[in-house]
Order: structure tokens, then sequence, then C-alpha cells
């Protein structure tokens, strides 16, 4: 009698157990379901964000009511370098806007969080909320470039062929240039390359040094030139010296025959290409 009793609690024990492990099963299933379902509506939160962030990109310009917009965006888990079918990201586009408000968001963006202590909305930097906040956003790539080779810092420097005849362009050419050298400031600081060149097939276009020698703007040179920018880089056989010269602007001239002489310095191994700066020797 006494061994059906323990072999009665021994299958009973045993139900019981397998009883308990089918709940927990059960538990962690729902519990891995449940995160599925949570993980599935916070990727499609985030592919309607890329999407409206695109769609914001594809209008291929930007003013200021666009600032909260794009900062509901990131917060929603849109990806900061997302590119329309053209390669363009958003920074590409504030960069040509000259929007600097939405360029430090992006460069440098932040994530807006309730503060308990102060019982208030605060808008904190990226490194500060990177541990405290669910949502944190890596700062834009300002060196990505779109379908033509060109980065933001090409599309914060360049000039719509339709505006080169425009009187307001003329009339206001000085705001202009500073404005431009903002963006292009704001892009350097933050590691955009000085050298890159867009492409036309195989072709080479431009730098942003030659473009803004040939335009004749002195202040954007400059910053080029203490960004690290090539003197001796050539389009067509063409140094920006060559074109300074060309237009006769001996300012620019100058500040080019400086930044041979230290490019000269620190790439002691460089020599030029061109036929006419080989004779000069390494000096």
């Amino acid at each position: 009698m006494n061994a059906l009793k323990k072999i009665s609690f021994y299958f009973l024990r045993c139900a019981l157990w397998s009883s308990l492990f089918l709940v927990n099963y059960q538990l962690q299933g729902m519990e891995q379901e449940a995160a599925a379902q949570e993980n599935d509506t916070q990727l499609q939160a985030r592919h309607k964000a890329d999407l409206e962030l695109i769609e914001v990109i594809e209008r291929g310009y930007l003013n200021f009511c666009d600032l909260n917009l794009i900062k509901r965006l990131l917060l929603d888990g849109a990806n900061i370098d997302a590119q329309d079918k053209y390669g363009r990201t958003t920074l590409m586009v504030a960069a040509g806007s000259s929007m600097f408000e939405i360029m430090r968001l992006l460069l440098n963006p932040s994530v807006v969080w309730y503060d308990t202590v102060a019982e208030q909305w605060v808008d904190a930097p990226l490194e500060v909320c990177e541990l405290a906040c669910d949502v944190a956003q890596q700062p834009a790539d300002p060196n990505l470039k779109d379908n033509k080779n060109r980065t933001a810092l090409l599309y914060a420097l360049e000039v719509p062929w339709n505006d080169l005849d425009n009187d307001d362009y003329n009339f206001h050419y000085d705001a202009y240039v500073d404005s431009k050298r903002e963006a292009a400031k704001l892009l350097i600081d933050a590691g955009a390359d000085a050298n890159v060149a867009p492409m036309w097939g195989d072709m080479l276009m431009f730098t942003p040094l030659i473009d803004a020698v040939r335009r004749s703007e002195k202040t954007i040179v400059a910053l080029l030139l203490d960004a690290g920018a090539n003197p001796f880089a050539e389009i067509d056989g063409q140094t920006a010296r060559d074109i300074a010269t060309q237009k006769e602007n001996d300012e620019i001239i100058s500040l080019l025959i400086e930044a041979e002489t230290k490019w000269r310095k620190e790439h002691p191994d460089f020599y030029p290409t061109t036929e006419k700066y080989k004779s000069m020797g390494k000096h």
C-alpha cells in the first residue's frame, strides 16, 4: 500500500511539474510574441518616419518651419542619413538651403525628454541623453555622397545656375557669400572633407576650392585652405592658382601661394603634376 502511495505521489508531482513547465513555456511564448509585435510596431513606425523624411528631402529645399517636423521624425526613429532616389540627405538639402538651425540639429542631434525633477520638457544634447533617454540619434554624416559624388559641403557652396543672373542675388552677393561660408564652416567643423569633387560620369567637375576661386569668393577660399583643401588639385589641367591668375585676383593668389608653401612642408613627398609647377621644384 505504501509503495502504491509513493508511486501515486511521484506521478502527481511529475504532472504538477509538467503543468508548471507548460504554463511557464506558454508565458514565455506570449512574452516573445508581445515583444515581436512591439518590435514590428517600432519598425513600422521607423519605416513610416523614414518615408516622411525622404518626402521632405525630395522637396529639394527646407525652411525654418521644417525644424520641428524633422525633430519629430528623428524622435520617431527616422534614419538621420536617409537618402532619396538621387542620394540626397536631409543635411545636404539643409546645407543647400542655408538652414543653420536644421544643420546644427542634424550635426549635433538632441533628444526631447521629460525632466521629472524640473517637471518640464527639456531639449538635451545627445551625449547627455544617451543613457537617460529611449531615443538617441547619432550625428548626420557630413561626408555622405549623393549619386553625383556631391557631399553636403558642395550643396552648401553651390550657386544655382538660375541665380547667377538674378538681380536680387547680385545685389545681396556679400550676404549670400557669408551665408554659404557659415554653412560650410558648420560642416567643416563637423569633419567635412574639403577635397571632395563631384563627378559627371567618370569626369571630375571641380573641387570646392577651384569653384570658390572661379567666383572670387576670398573668405570661402581662406576657409577651405584652412580646412586642408589641396591647392595643387587640378581640373582640366588647371589649378586654383591658374584660375586666380587668369582672373588677376592678387589677394586670392597670395592666399594660394602661402597655402602651396604650407602644403609642401606638410607633404614632403608631394610633387605637382602640372608642368609649370614641376619647374618650381620643392621650395
